[in-house]
């Protein structure tokens, strides 16, 4: 299946995960980013991600920032299949860790696969 394909059958899902970013990214932001190879994108049978690597002063930073998916078996896929692809792309730009932000559920996803909890993040809109 062509990237364009395939960007067409997941677009629903990561338009579904970006109702729950807080209206930081719409889905032509997520487009117009992919394009410019500012994030990554990786899709599944039932899950897809939207990564970007961030560079900090003292380390780059792969960070899982949209998941979405069609069913419970997305949840699998994302740790069996698609969380090792990540990391090998990680490991290859460099990066030394990665992130995810999400529902507190990932959390019981992750923690198998070696992820631990170290931030809690809190927002306020002005």
């Amino acid at each position: 299946m062509s990237y364009a394909e395939e960007w067409a059958r997941c677009r629903p899902w990561i338009e579904k995960a970006l109702r729950r970013c807080g209206g930081t990214h719409d889905i032509e932001d997520i487009e117009r980013g992919l394009s410019l190879h500012l994030y990554q994108f990786w899709p599944g049978a039932h899950v897809a991600v939207v990564t970007e690597v961030n560079q900090y002063p003292k380390m780059a930073v792969l960070n899982c920032f949209l998941i979405g998916g069609d069913s419970n078996e997305a949840l699998v896929e994302l740790v069996t299949e698609i969380e090792p692809r990540i990391a090998h792309f990680a490991r290859n730009a460099g990066c030394n860790r990665i992130t995810g932000i999400g529902r507190q559920g990932f959390r019981k996803v992750f923690e198998g696969a070696g992820y631990t909890p170290r931030w809690f993040v809190i927002a306020k809109d002005l």
